[in-house]
């Protein structure tokens, strides 16, 4: 009886300092420091590959020795190029064979390493776009978001399929190498944007409508957070929850004129006649953020756009503790605009922002700015 009462009260104590270690900022929609200007300015832009113009840029990352890949979903193709705009090479185009990619679905990179995510394996490329290795890997069951280095990352599901009853998701780290593979945290999943019938099942994510888990990377810790509320945690890599905050903003709304203007404007041929239905099991407003990321130990906040892209693209700025400290909007300058969506388009890398724009003339760009980071 003793041992039992004992175990009770160890028990209430250490819940007790689970609850006090961790904590959270309730912040309003002030910021401290007020706004933020990043002061872009233009280091060099260009709308060619080699030979090819850019038609439909579609991810954008940029290695720690400034290589830059860029991949164009029209093209089919993956360009890279020095970190002074300079082009290197074109490489994986479509197809089954060594170095080619059946199916893009997203890419990464891990140091100076250029993952490419096909429907059912890594491919691990140079910078010349010379294939280094292809790893197995089924990436409608394990999609990764985040690569840790080549043999981890991070993944978690986006959408709850129509066959599937629970819609419950787990933020889980993968172990490519050991196999092992460990969940972080728990979540609910949005389970509208989905419908079935006549033997078929779609699901379509639209980033400014679909509430889905989002998360910034630190080398030691995770932000991450639902988009139906503005709501963050701090954690660190095994899990454990380090600290939260939250952003008093209401959602914006969107009527359903509007949201039928822009699904008609998205061209989406393979949902068929199930498109109304799907249509109307999302939201009347956008989500409250569509990416977190990490600069220097502040955590950017994206904010939703319903537009491709946009003059100005709203960031929430915080301490790592939580703090609101400035909202900021980056712009690429008169007559540009920059493309938000779908993301990667925009990278911070020390004092630059690479990103894919628009000119005057809606055509394609990728370009280099220098820019002033803001300081805690």
């Amino acid at each position: 009886m003793n041992v039992r009462k004992n175990s009770i009260v160890f028990c209430l104590v250490w819940i007790m300092s689970i609850s006090f270690l961790f904590s959270e900022v309730k912040n309003q929609d002030k910021p401290a420091k007020g706004t933020w200007d990043f002061n872009l300015q233009k280091v060099w832009m260009t709308g060619e590959a080699g030979t090819d113009l850019f038609a439909k840029p579609r991810n954008l990352q940029v290695a720690d020795d400034g290589t830059i890949y860029v991949y164009d979903a029209q093209k089919s193709k993956i360009y890279s190029f020095t970190n002074d705009g300079k082009f290197i090479a074109a490489f994986g185009n479509r197809g089954e064979g060594p170095g080619e990619v059946k199916r893009f679905m997203n890419a990464y990179v891990v140091k100076n390493t250029f993952i490419v995510a096909d429907i059912d394996k890594l491919n691990y490329f140079s910078s010349d776009g010379k294939l280094l290795k292809s790893v197995p890997n089924n990436y409608m069951q394990r999609g990764p978001n985040h690569f840790l280095n080549e043999d981890e990352f991070i993944y978690f599901p986006v959408v709850v399929m129509p066959d599937r009853p629970s819609d419950a998701g787990q933020i889980y780290h993968c172990n490519l190498k050991t196999g092992e593979e460990k969940v972080l945290a728990e979540f609910k999943i949005f389970k509208g944007g989905t419908a079935s019938g006549q033997g078929r099942m779609i699901a379509l994510v639209i980033p400014p409508l679909t509430p889905m888990m989002n998360i910034g990377y630190d080398p030691d810790k995770i932000y991450y957070g639902y988009s139906s509320a503005y709501e963050i945690t701090e954690a660190d890599y095994n899990g454990k929850k380090l600290n939260g905050f939250s952003l008093d903003r209401s959602q914006r709304k969107v009527t359903k004129e509007v949201k039928e203007a822009y699904f008609k404007l998205l061209q989406l041929p393979q949902a068929g006649d199930m498109l109304p239905m799907i249509m109307k099991t999302y939201p009347d407003e956008l989500t409250h953020f569509c990416r977190i990321d990490v600069h220097n130990n502040l955590v950017f906040v994206y904010a939703t756009n319903l537009a491709r892209s946009v003059e100005k693209q709203e960031i929430d700025i915080f301490s790592p503790d939580g703090k609101y400290l400035y909202n900021a909007f980056l712009s690429a300058g008169e007559g540009n605009t920059i493309y938000v969506t779908p993301f990667p388009l925009v990278v911070f890398k020390g004092d630059y922002l690479y990103a894919a724009v628009e000119d005057k003339d809606d055509e394609p760009l990728i370009a280099k700015f220098k820019v002033q980071m803001p300081k805690m």
